[in-house]
């Protein structure tokens, strides 16, 4: 009897236990995993700052390289190369290469918590692929430089060449460059980009205009289409150059460096969209 009455005692302390052990399970395993969970913005859309450093590999599985920056087209926006180091693979030390993006594919590895780029290539036909030295860049704004390119992989791969394609730009080159009105006044600087990778498209400029505005840590979502590039008329330094005054930045969505929104939101995409689209229909 004595026996029983333990074995009942004992079975109702576990019945007691269990929920509180399955409650803490999954903070346990949210807790684990968010150091190595990537730090990114769902969907597709990836800032620029993220997607340096993503793992490209073949359709077998074999890691190629990684993407150490982004060339895009200055006039629409449109992405263009992935500027990619195969060294390791190919033994080629500081050489880089520029692949179409349109020969290179996103996937998100859930098993891994990661996010890799995946190319249908083998050692043999990236070793015949035009390659440069890191410290010496191409003149990418030269469309002979851009046919070639295109022409290797339209060739190898069957990718279709970019045709009407305006000048390249280097991303690297465009994070920290001044951001001026037209009044020439300083308004900020690019803290970053974001892309979205499947339309191949940066959407917008992440813009710090910390000092102007006295915000502090505040970050702007500028649309591609409200900022230019231009030439310093003392030097041979760039700028961008954006049509706005204090007032009308003042009013404009903005969010935290630490905390960045959900840029694959489609509410959120339309509020800054609509910031921007009624402010330039008002200036016509």
């Amino acid at each position: 009897m004595n026996f029983t009455r333990y074995l009942l005692s004992l079975a109702a302390a576990l019945a007691l236990a269990a929920p509180s052990f399955a409650a803490d399970e999954p903070a346990k395993a949210t807790q684990a995993a968010a150091p190595g969970a990537p730090a990114h913005t769902p969907g597709m859309i990836h800032r620029y700052s993220d997607l340096k450093g993503f793992n490209v590999e073949n359709t077998n599985g074999d890691n190629l390289g990684e993407i150490v920056d982004v060339v895009y087209d200055q006039q629409s926006g449109k992405v263009r190369y992935a500027a990619v180091s195969f060294g390791g693979f190919l033994g080629v030390g500081d050489k880089l290469f520029a692949v179409p993006w349109s020969a290179l594919k996103h996937q998100n590895d859930t098993v891994n918590n990661k996010h890799r780029i995946v190319m249908n290539a083998d050692k043999a036909s990236l070793e015949k692929a035009p390659g440069f030295d890191a410290d010496n860049w191409p003149n990418i704004a030269d469309a002979a430089w851009s046919a070639e390119v295109d022409k290797f992989y339209g060739d190898a791969h069957g990718i279709k060449q970019d045709a009407g394609a305006g000048p390249g730009y280097r991303l690297s080159k465009i994070v920290g460059m001044d951001v001026r009105n037209d009044a020439a006044e300083n308004l900020g600087e690019i803290h970053d980009a974001v892309i979205d990778i499947d339309a191949a498209q940066i959407r917008y400029f992440a813009v710090s205009f910390g000092g102007f505005l006295g915000v502090g840590d505040k970050l702007f979502a500028v649309p591609f289409n409200q900022v230019r590039v231009a030439h310093d008329a003392e030097g041979n330094d760039y700028h961008m150059v954006m049509s706005a005054d204090k007032a009308t930045l003042e009013k404009a969505p903005s969010f935290d460096k630490s905390h960045w929104p959900n840029m694959a939101d489609p509410n959120w995409d339309r509020e800054v969209r609509d910031f921007y689209g009624n402010r330039a229909a008002a200036q016509k």
